[in-house]
């Protein structure tokens, strides 16, 4: 999911601002282990990330811009595609390997869980 919005650019972080646009993507990967016979779910579990396109809408502003920020898991941190055609596809790939990333975690963590659950019901 992505959403637009206008928003005041600063120009080296400190010195003036210009007006911008700034673009929100918001990514869910999800995954589900599944019993075959039965058709049970087994697992399952999810990630989810949302990153963030800063751009002026003045031309010519190349020396901070495009920007892409990992919001809000890690704001300082800044990707910087190497031109504007190509920063709204950057987005989605940035936030959407965020969410795989955070999927992965989520799923060893499920399945430990359910590992722990099936240890303890068979030491009673």
């Amino acid at each position: 999911m992505e959403q637009e919005y206008p928003v005041s650019l600063f120009l080296g972080w400190t010195t003036h601002r210009q007006p911008g646009v700034r673009r929100d993507h918001w990514a869910l990967v999800e995954a589900a282990l599944i019993e075959g016979r039965s058709g049970r779910v087994v697992l399952q579990a999810e990630g989810r990330a949302w990153a963030t396109l800063d751009r002026p809408t003045a031309p010519g502003i190349s020396q901070w811009y495009p920007v892409i920020y990992l919001r809000p898991q890690d704001p300082e941190r800044r990707i910087w595609p190497s031109n504007y055609e190509v920063a709204p596809v950057t987005l989605q790939v940035v936030a959407t390997e965020r969410a795989a990333k955070r999927l992965a975690d989520n799923l060893q963590r499920a399945w430990v869980e359910r590992r722990d659950v099936e240890l303890a019901s068979m030491s009673r």
